[in-house]
Parts: structure tokens; C-alpha cells; sequence
């Protein structure tokens, strides 16, 4: 019975005991997977839509029904009756850090969720800001940070404001 050494393990091209490469087809490729999605028709490639799992907690039913009985306050009492007396603000954060991956999800879903542990330290928040009658306010963009950086308002025109703070959200 004999053995190699371990100068013998690694032997050089050209010497007696090289051996020829050999190799499989990779089973993994695009193919597989387009062959893959056509046996499952009912899915298909999506792009994930990551939400942080600490603030997914906080939206909870009871704040909704909170949510709607207070505005259904505000409407009897008044204030709702006139478009200039009805305004929405929508805080949209979105984080520069990483970028959505793609999934395989059922046909039909408008948005595939993801869920990460952690915190958004590269965000970037826009809250637009209008009313029924059609006035539109200049948005405000809030960065993650502790400094403001005066070329992020380059080329706004002074259409929108500028803020930082530490988490990029609106604390």
C-alpha cells in the first residue's frame, strides 16, 4: 500500500503526475432556473421590499383604529370640510446602504417583504407635503448623519429643505 507525501499532493503541470483537468457543467446556471420557474408557473423572479422588524411592531391595529377614529373627529368638527383643510404629509425613508434582492414570489404580489435586524444608518428620508386643493409645499430631505453637507442642495433650485440627524428618520 503506498501513500503520497505531502510534496507529492501538489503536483506541477507538465510532471507525470498531473492530472487532466475535469470538469461538470455547473447544474446551477440560468437554465436550471428558467427551467425551474417554468415547472412552477405560479411563481416568479421578485424584487424584495426590506422593512425593519422594531418598526414593523410599532403599526399595530389598535393604532389604526386609533388612527381612523381620530380623523373621523377631525371631520366632524369640521376640519375636513374644505380641501384647503385636508393635507397629507408621506415620510418615505429610503436606505443607500443596500439594495433589494431579488426572490422568487407568487405571480401576482405587488411587493415581496423582507425583514432585517438592525439599524438604517445610511438613510435618506423625503417627506412631501400637500393638500386636497393642489398646493404642494417643498418637500423636506432628511439625511442620516451629524453634518450638514451643503452640495446635497445642488441643483434643487431651493424646491425642497435640508435636515440631518442622527437616525435619518423623523424622530
Amino acid at each position: 500500500m503506498g501513500f503520497l507525501s505531502p510534496k507529492d499532493s501538489h503536483p506541477t503541470p507538465g510532471s507525470a503526475k498531473s492530472i487532466p483537468a475535469f470538469s461538470l457543467p455547473d447544474p446551477h446556471n440560468d437554465q436550471h432556473f428558467q427551467r425551474f420557474i417554468k415547472r412552477h408557473p405560479q411563481l416568479s423572479l421578485r424584487i424584495t421590499h426590506a422593512n425593519n422588524r422594531k418598526k414593523e411592531r410599532k403599526w399595530t391595529h389598535e393604532l389604526a383604529d386609533r388612527y381612523i377614529a381620530k380623523l373621523m373627529e377631525l371631520h366632524n368638527e369640521g376640519f375636513l370640510d374644505e380641501p384647503d383643510q385636508v393635507w397629507n404629509l408621506e415620510e418615505s425613508a429610503f436606505n443607500t446602504a443596500e439594495m433589494f434582492d431579488r426572490v422568487v414570489g407568487r405571480k401576482g404580489m405587488r411587493q415581496v417583504y423582507s425583514q432585517y435586524d438592525g439599524t438604517e444608518k445610511e438613510l435618506v428620508t423625503i417627506l412631501p407635503c400637500g393638500n386636497a386643493s393642489g398646493l404642494q409645499l417643498p418637500f423636506m430631505a432628511l439625511f442620516s448623519g451629524k453634518r450638514h453637507v451643503r452640495s446635497r442642495l445642488d441643483g434643487t433650485g431651493g424646491h425642497c429643505y435640508h435636515g440631518v440627524n442622527e437616525s435619518g428618520t423623523m424622530d
